[in-house]
């Protein structure tokens, strides 16, 4: 049976879209701010400029941008008592359902050595403060082999060391006996990551950008703690929802 050329053409277009995923930085046009406390902050400049009108307005409010805007938050910082890390910075908290692959991709961007590794946080019991959707995550990472550096116990004696005679990869362990625990690693970037920040920084910048024009300079502050306060919003609902069972 032939098909017509225009019928081929849908065709076509009908499979790219089934591809283009969140996970895809084009995705909802995503931009990144950058909050005082270092937290990143990814949202839809799309959303921001369809509803431009009333963006700044106390009847939209922390709960729409929250649910309408923000897309992932992530905060990252050093390792506890400045250990080495092999130069690996922890992911202390992190949110995006959908977004998995951006919001990591953005935490070797954040970290210093572009290298990153699980919050090294355990609770009064010793277990590690790893939700289950996280640890899925990590676990994915380690068996892509993606940039694996294997981490040493600081804790231990020199004799029980993997790398006695090398002391940048000393590191706090969650359970140090477990060889192949995906959270006693470190990783490093691919190199996407770096220029997929970028983007979302300059588009972080186009949408200020058009806030000030539309509405003077003042704007662009309170804009910028609606997405604060948005994204404690969003962060709290979306952590008890990947913390359960």
């Amino acid at each position: 049976m032939l098909i017509s050329e225009k019928k081929l053409r849908d065709l076509i277009r009908g499979l790219l879209n089934t591809d283009r995923t969140k996970d895809s930085p084009e995705h909802d046009q995503l931009a990144l701010f950058m909050s005082p406390d270092d937290e990143g902050i990814v949202y839809s400049s799309k959303a921001v400029k369809e509803n431009i009108n009333d963006i700044l307005s106390y009847s939209l409010g922390n709960l729409w941008f929250s649910e309408n805007v923000i897309k992932a938050v992530i905060g990252i910082e050093s390792p506890p008592d400045n250990a080495p890390c092999a130069g690996a910075w922890q992911i202390s908290h992190i949110a995006g359902p959908g977004y998995g692959k951006i919001i990591y991709g953005l935490g070797y961007a954040l970290s210093p050595m572009n290298k990153i590794m699980a919050t090294r946080s355990q609770d009064s019991s010793g277990k590690p403060k790893i939700t289950s959707s996280a640890m899925s995550s990590w676990e994915k990472t380690f068996k892509s082999q993606r940039g694996r550096i294997r981490l040493d116990d600081i804790d231990a004696p020199r004799e029980k060391k993997i790398t006695p005679d090398d002391e940048t990869d000393d590191c706090f362990l969650h359970d140090p006996n477990s060889a192949e625990n995906p959270v006693n690693f470190a990783y490093e970037l691919q190199g996407w990551e770096i220029t997929m920040k970028d983007r979302m920084l300059k588009e972080d910048k186009v949408t200020v950008n058009l806030i000030e024009k539309k509405f003077g300079p003042d704007a662009i502050q309170e804009f910028r703690r609606l997405l604060q306060e948005g994204s404690d919003f969003f962060w709290k609902k979306n952590y008890f929802r990947s913390s359960s069972p």
